[in-house]
């Protein structure tokens, strides 16, 4: 299982004391090769148009109802975790918490189980979607499982390390693409430098693609 990457950007977006969303303008590249239920899931991976020699990003989608296609570009709007929350889907809290603390899980479970990891993330953002009822007991004891480790650990994520990557067409968390979570590091120093413009852009990728 390939080990996923935390990427520090340089001095892509910089996001102030109480950070506004930033706009990004992003491509989806590519969705890995983890195919569950007809979706793809785990990291997807994008980058940013138009700034030659930027890393590729690791981006997470959090939305299953949306859509988007391999090599689709997007503007879209980062929005750090611990800022501003107005531009996002979904504006809770909570929830993109929880979804960040099973996001970190991707990189040491094995890929048997990212379906089931990234079916429990959807149904914390989206109840019921997608349905996993048809799934075996053992399943769902594991999906269910997931979302009661999310619900015990979310405070333990650092708001500061993740942002949302949310289409800028979205209006009151509606129209739009697929929305990503994305996680930055900070440099030392920086008041929130978020690469995390880049890593929403790896986020696109839909989940949707189908294999």
């Amino acid at each position: 299982m390939k080990g996923l990457r935390w990427i520090t950007l340089g001095a892509s977006l910089a996001f102030a004391a109480s950070p506004a969303a930033a706009q990004v303008h992003l491509q989806m590249d590519s969705a890995g090769h983890t195919v569950f239920g007809g979706v793809y899931v785990g990291p997807y991976f994008a980058h940013v148009v138009g700034q030659p020699g930027q890393p590729e990003l690791d981006v997470f989608c959090v939305d299953y109802n949306h859509e988007i296609s391999l090599g689709q570009q997007w503007e879209a709007n980062f929005s750090s975790l611990d800022g501003d929350l107005s531009h996002t889907r979904f504006d809770n809290l909570v929830e993109y918490s929880e979804a960040a603390w099973l996001d970190m899980k991707f990189a040491t479970t094995s890929t048997t189980q990212w379906g089931l990891l990234h079916y429990a993330i959807w149904n914390i953002t989206s109840p019921g979607t997608p349905n996993y009822s048809g799934f075996s007991i053992a399943d769902r004891n594991t999906i269910n499982g997931f979302i009661t480790d999310a619900q015990n650990n979310y405070k333990n994520v650092d708001l500061s390390d993740w942002a949302v990557v949310t289409d800028v067409n979205t209006k009151n968390g509606q129209g739009g693409v697929q929305e990503y979570l994305t996680q930055v590091t900070p440099e030392p120093g920086t008041i929130l430098l978020l690469g995390t413009g880049l890593l929403l852009i790896g986020g696109v990728l839909a989940k949707r693609s189908h294999a």
